[in-house]
């Protein structure tokens, strides 16, 4: 089955504040951070549930590059990202 994969405009912002940190570090490095967790969002839309629950129905995804978790539920036909955050950060959503 493939989800349709929806991300919460907090979960968003906190991507593109990602993007433009990493980005600010080293030119061309915001693209690729945005391209992996593009990825990781594609990869949700067909594999969302190998990904074992948490809590309340949520479970979370890691990057591969960059240490950054997006955290999602199952909501029907729909990936619904709560969260993504950095591994070191608080988790709250």
């Amino acid at each position: 089955m493939t989800w349709r994969v929806r991300v919460r405009p907090s979960a968003e912002l906190s991507l593109l504040a990602a993007a433009r940190w990493y980005e600010a570090q080293r030119q061309g490095l915001g693209a690729a951070f945005s391209e992996e967790l593009a990825q990781v969002l594609a990869w949700l839309a067909d594999n969302a549930l190998i990904y074992p629950e948490l809590f309340r129905g949520v479970r979370r995804v890691f990057a591969h590059r960059f240490p950054y978790i997006v955290y999602y539920r199952i909501a029907g036909d729909d990936v619904m990202v709560l969260a993504i955050l950095h591994m070191r950060r608080r988790r709250s959503f």
